[in-house]
């Protein structure tokens, strides 16, 4: 059986129209799963893991899915979710030294 951890990414088997997810609890036998391709108030699934349901995805980022914090319960239930804040690009400032 696969074990998951949290920031792992994940495809549930029989809802691939849900797209990738990232797993944000683990509990056994429980496991908190956002999917990119679900509105807001569904993204979040608690699920019972069971051998096969998840998949697990190469993917290193998803810019969707690492935009959410998420506050849990020790059984995977989310408490709060909030959107991260967009962090701004740095600007790189040109000096260039006056030559005499």
């Amino acid at each position: 059986m696969v074990q998951f951890r949290v920031g792992s990414y994940v495809t549930h088997s029989n809802k691939p129209e849900w797209g990738m997810g990232k797993v944000f609890c683990v509990s056994a036998p429980y496991v908190l799963v956002a999917f990119e391709h679900l509105p807001p108030p569904d993204q979040f699934k608690r699920l019972v893991s069971l051998p096969g349901m998840l998949t697990p995805v190469a993917a290193k980022v998803n810019p969707v899915l690492d935009a959410w914090k998420l506050e849990s319960t020790h059984d995977c239930r989310a408490i709060s979710v909030v959107e991260k804040p967009k962090r701004k690009k740095k600007v790189a400032v040109a000096t260039t030294a006056a030559t005499t």
